[in-house]
């Protein structure tokens, strides 16, 4: 039996200099869905494109050696990307080549319909976590380091010895690993040939033999004699207003066994998870009402004019708010943000996808009966 269920055709293309402008004009800073691998609601942003390549920002995630496909929307057309990371940046971001660029040939039917008045609809009470730390000179929030002794009690079962702290008190190891933003890395003290991480290749982890120089052997064995046998020491990197990546503490492992290549990216994936719980325990909150520009029971496309909420969604995949249609109690919902443009004026077009908020989805019916109501007074744009 034939299988005729109708499958998305695609248009393709390889060339680079196409790629780079599609990417430039239209998914520059645009939260993209990572598809392959497999992995449950993981988000790459590209944030710089070049002749060379992409700088690409994985958030929560190690991206691995292999092929990696990022998807999202051109207008309203599904478009994937498949990149291969070449080496890290700084932090969360990497240095990736593109392998191709496809847009599906056929968009979304789903109607749109212009709101002209603003009193018919509104959203209000816009809550988005804050995109960068708020850091002044050396001094790290007691509302950040509450974050991290958080994780510290959670995660405390990774390892033998686990300590998730800032900066402020550096022995060598915590001070070398701030000053360069590297990991410290030793699989197994018992091994001379763990300390060969480092050299050239290994551009993200500490060279172990400039940093012990001859004490190198004495130091392993003080490892050894105090039952250390392998230890990793990584640096929490956060977002500042500078627009820089600050080295803002460490996650510090040791056990009494060896740790694999797979530990070392356990931790990595933890120091984005915990940046990210920095970052949303800090709410950014505006009941400003923002402009409507369109409705569908997919989403909303809005224009975004407060200059706080501008600078959060630029950098955040989502928010939660409150639509008031004019006659109803309010509907809570959370907006996906699935395309974003910024203004000359300064002001943020946004395209978003709407859903209920966790435990009110059942207030989104309310919502579609409007949008079912607007057929019989609006033309769709």
């Amino acid at each position: 039996m034939v299988d005729i269920k109708k499958r998305k055709v695609f248009k393709r293309t390889e060339d680079k200099q196409t790629i780079n402008k599609l990417i430039n004009e239209r998914l520059l800073l645009k939260p993209l869905r990572i598809q392959l691998p497999l992995i449950d609601k993981k988000i790459a942003e590209i944030v710089k494109v070049t002749d060379a390549g992409l700088a690409v920002h994985f958030k929560n995630f190690v991206p691995p050696s292999g092929p990696i496909i990022l998807t999202g929307l051109i207008g309203n057309y599904y478009t994937e990307i498949e990149i291969i990371v070449i080496k890290p940046i700084k932090g969360a971001i990497y240095y990736c080549n593109t392998h191709y660029l496809r847009i599906s040939s056929q968009g979304r039917k789903e109607p749109r319909y212009p709101i002209t008045e603003d009193d018919i609809i509104s959203i209000k009470r816009i809550r988005i976590p804050l995109s960068k730390l708020e850091i002044k000179g050396d001094t790290i929030p007691a509302e950040y380091k509450k974050v991290m002794e958080q994780y510290m009690k959670d995660k405390a079962d990774i390892a033998d010895v686990v300590n998730i702290s800032t900066f402020e008190r550096k022995s060598k190891i915590h001070q070398k690993v701030a000053e360069t933003g590297k990991t410290f890395f030793i699989a197994d003290s018992r091994l001379m040939k763990s300390f060969e991480v480092g050299n050239e290749g290994d551009d993200d982890l500490i060279n172990l033999h400039d940093f012990y120089g001859d004490s190198l052997n004495s130091e392993r064995r003080k490892m050894i004699s105090k039952g250390i046998i392998g230890r990793i020491v990584s640096p929490i990197f956060g977002p500042a207003a500078s627009d820089k990546w600050l080295a803002i503490g460490f996650v510090d492992i040791a056990s009494k066994g060896p740790f694999d290549f797979m530990k070392l990216m356990e931790v990595k994936a933890l120091t984005f998870e915990i940046v990210e719980g920095i970052c949303s325990a800090n709410q950014l909150e505006v009941n400003e009402s923002q402009r409507i520009l369109d409705v569908s029971k997919m989403g909303m496309s809005l224009v975004i004019t407060h200059k706080e909420l501008v600078n959060a969604m630029l950098h955040r995949p989502q928010f939660t708010f409150i639509i008031q249609i004019k006659g109803q109690v309010p509907i809570h919902a959370v907006g996906e943000i699935k395309m974003k443009k910024k203004m000359e004026d300064g002001s943020l077009m946004i395209g978003i996808k709407v859903q209920g908020e966790k435990g009110r989805q059942e207030q989104m019916v309310r919502y579609y009966e409007f949008i079912d109501s607007l057929k019989l007074t609006s033309k769709p744009v």
